[in-house]
């Protein structure tokens, strides 16, 4: 089973009491294949110029050391986004990307655990296309074109593909906020500003 953020919780049937079918969606919970793995797509927008997605489950404890991991096969100069879930993310001018990195690193805690906030490594151009997402569930997008190198960060941690597994984002979840799990944390407007303090972005 995976390790996900102390922050989500399996959900009882009382925490959905406005779902008549939620014994049945709770079963298929208990029953889908919720675990490390991936699973590659390929690209069905000839428009955008990468050649597949993998939606990537791993621990959250190692969560932090694959987005580092994966960050490296992006160019030197990418932009970021950043944002709450289900809001429009700031999208930055591109930046070295060992300055967001660095930045980045400095809010590890939240940004591997704060299950509001979503956040990506971007390089567009008009022939290529490569990113490295994670999700408000913890998990992570990529999208690019060189296959075999995924597949080789894949063998590097010990991830299989899986075609049958399941996130946990596609089952009900209970949510807690960050600071009630880890009070010393910080707020996630908080980590907003800091980044857009940090990346030239207007408050």
């Amino acid at each position: 089973m995976l390790i996900t953020p102390a922050t989500v919780l399996v959900p009882k049937p009382s925490d959905f009491p406005h779902r008549e079918d939620i014994e049945d969606l709770l079963q298929k919970r208990r029953e889908a294949n919720i675990t490390q793995g991936f699973i590659i797509r390929q690209n069905k927008t000839p428009l955008l110029p990468f050649a597949f997605t993998a939606d990537i489950n791993i621990n959250n404890n190692r969560l932090w050391q694959l987005f580092l991991a994966l960050a490296e096969d992006l160019p030197t100069s990418v932009c970021c986004t950043y944002g709450l879930s289900g809001e429009d993310p700031v999208t930055t001018d591109y930046l070295p990307k060992a300055d967001i990195l660095s930045t980045f690193s400095r809010f590890e805690l939240e940004l591997t655990m704060d299950c509001s906030f979503e956040y990506s490594l971007l390089y567009h151009t008009k022939a290529m296309l490569m990113e490295v997402a994670v999700t408000e569930a913890k998990y992570i997008k990529f999208s690019g074109s060189d296959k075999g190198t995924l597949l080789q960060k894949m063998d590097a941690f010990g991830l299989m593909e899986t075609r049958s597994i399941s996130f946990i984002d596609e089952h009900p979840k209970v949510v807690l906020p960050l600071r009630q799990v880890v009070p010393a944390a910080r707020r996630t407007a908080d980590v907003i500003w800091s980044f857009n303090r940090a990346f030239g972005v207007e408050q």
